[in-house]
């Protein structure tokens, strides 16, 4: 559901975060939001969102965003992202 919803209406944004309230009926779309509360990630974490694995997803996923509108990216960037992933990331292309 969020990702047909992401594809159709923000589609040119790395990052949505989505509201869905699990009905009886059951799932239901209520918002997305543009900017996402990252923070209360951070802070219930006690540690920079650029330590976790959802810190090397986003950069992964802005990787791919970048390179979708611009073309190849340099081969250091995705060593970098690599390594900060703890050998858990690889290039996919």
């Amino acid at each position: 559901m969020a990702r047909r919803a992401h594809t159709t209406a923000f589609a040119d944004h790395v990052v949505i975060g989505w509201d869905i309230a699990i009905l009886s009926e059951g799932p239901c779309l209520i918002e997305g939001n543009k900017g996402p509360d990252l923070d209360l990630v951070q802070r219930s974490h006690a540690e920079p969102l650029g330590n976790t694995r959802l810190g090397v997803l986003l950069a992964y996923n802005m990787l791919c965003s970048l390179k979708a509108k611009y073309g190849e990216i340099d081969p250091t960037v995705w060593a970098i992202l690599r390594e900060s992933g703890g050998g858990a990331f690889e290039r996919p292309f």
